[in-house]
């Protein structure tokens, strides 16, 4: 399967929806996760396309598996963020122009919500009854970035009330982050006793900053 920038995206019933103009990117399998297809014939609106929803690729267009259109979810800047250029270079190459992590603000809709979780991608769960292949999250635990930088201590956890999940850690009192910011559990690769790790570099999350 072949995703290339500038590239058509066509329906089951091959109606042009637009075109490639991003490609969202796992920070935990360093893997794309979903693609933003720019507004055209039928999208009035930039909609984000999750991978899992391909059927045909093969580097001059991509076919999706169904044919309504208006259910792929729109595209909002704020819920983006562009990592750091190193980063990219150093992990990904020349493979794509135009990336982006998935930055779920707390309350919003998970990208997880929007397609098949990945058999790697393990939930946090809090202290309540967990499985013995689980590890607690506490406030005070080292936040650790991608290079191996503390980046600041867990200051809170939100949980899902639902599913009794971690969606968000609060990070505070390092370097970069005089104050508390939001990491979506998505970011995080492993968690230990007194240590959580992201998929993501110091760099990038300083693009937080701006959200």
């Amino acid at each position: 399967m072949q995703l290339i920038e500038g590239t058509p995206v066509f329906t089951a019933q091959k109606d042009r929806l637009g075109d490639i103009d991003r490609f969202v990117l796992d920070p935990r399998s360093n893997k794309i996760s979903g693609f933003v297809v720019r507004k055209g014939v039928l999208f009035s609106e930039d909609r984000v396309i999750p991978v899992q929803e391909i059927a045909f690729a093969d580097g001059e267009q991509v076919i999706l598996r169904r044919g309504d259109a208006g259910k792929y979810p729109l595209f909002k800047e704020t819920h983006y963020v562009r990592p750091d250029p190193a980063e990219i270079q150093m992990i990904y190459g020349q493979r794509y122009v135009n990336p982006l992590y998935y930055y779920p603000p707390v309350g919003a809709m998970r990208w997880s919500t929007l397609m098949a979780t990945p058999p790697h991608a393990s939930p946090l769960t809090v202290e309540r009854n967990i499985p013995d292949d689980t590890v607690a999250l506490k406030a005070g635990a080292d936040v650790i970035s991608r290079t191996g930088q503390k980046v600041g201590d867990v200051s809170r956890v939100v949980v899902d009330n639902d599913t009794d999940e971690i969606t968000h850690i609060f990070v505070s009192q390092g370097l970069l982050f005089p104050e508390e910011r939001a990491i979506p559990a998505d970011w995080v690769t492993e968690v230990a006793e007194h240590e959580v790790h992201l998929g993501v570099s110091e760099h990038s999350l300083q693009m937080l900053m701006s959200i």
